[in-house]
């Protein structure tokens, strides 16, 4: 009696390893993608890591409140191959929060001004403001901070541009190279304190 043919078995797959914490956390991912010089860039930095941390509970709180819009932002700015520090950008803005306006105030979670927002196509109306829409207002603001990327040369300057304006960087630097400036020499810009706080945040 012809035996019949030996069929070979599929390979048995390893089960994938279940996540650890570590897999599900962004902050390895986003401490490989950063780019600026770290807590030691000026004095006034270790200022706010005091300040944000004199609570670790409450520190943690916001963070774990901001955690999924935190990731879905952190998508966005590795795909556009940006630093990973302006994913901290909407905390320091507004906590990740969509913020409403309060009279012709910012809004948003990116705290975006009305004539930002309109000069870049974001809709403000009865009933509707398009600085609240996560998608779009995230689009503008990254978008913003490419350009002045592409302008400044100098992620910092970005930054700095982010909150005080473009014209407004332009004007205090003249036709000096801000790469060339020193964290000290680029601190005695003559800025608002809060566009220097901005940046050391």
């Amino acid at each position: 009696v012809p035996t019949a043919p030996t069929v070979p078995l599929p390979p048995v797959e390893e089960p994938a390893p279940a996540p650890t914490a570590q897999s599900l956390s962004p902050w390895p991912r986003l401490r490989e993608q950063l780019a600026m010089q770290g807590c030691d860039y000026r004095p006034q930095v270790q200022h706010w890591v005091r300040a944000y941390t004199r609570s670790p509970r409450h520190f943690l709180a916001k963070w774990t409140a901001a955690l999924p819009l935190l990731e879905w932002v952190s998508d966005e700015i590795e795909r556009r191959g940006l630093p990973a520090e302006f994913a901290m950008l909407p905390f320091v803005e507004s906590d990740y929060r969509p913020l409403p306006a309060r009279g012709k105030g910012s809004a948003g979670m990116w705290q975006i001004v009305p004539t930002t927002a309109r000069a870049n196509g974001l809709l403000i109306g009865d009933g509707y403001d398009g600085r609240l829409d996560l998608v779009d207002s995230t689009r503008v603001s990254l978008d913003l901070i490419t350009d002045y990327y592409k302008e400044f040369a100098d992620w910092r300057l970005a930054d700095l541009a982010f909150n005080a304006g473009e014209f407004r960087i332009k004007k205090v630097l003249g036709e000096r190279d801000a790469r060339m400036l020193s964290a000290a020499e680029l601190g005695k810009l003559p800025l608002r304190k809060v566009s220097h706080d901005h940046l050391d945040r």
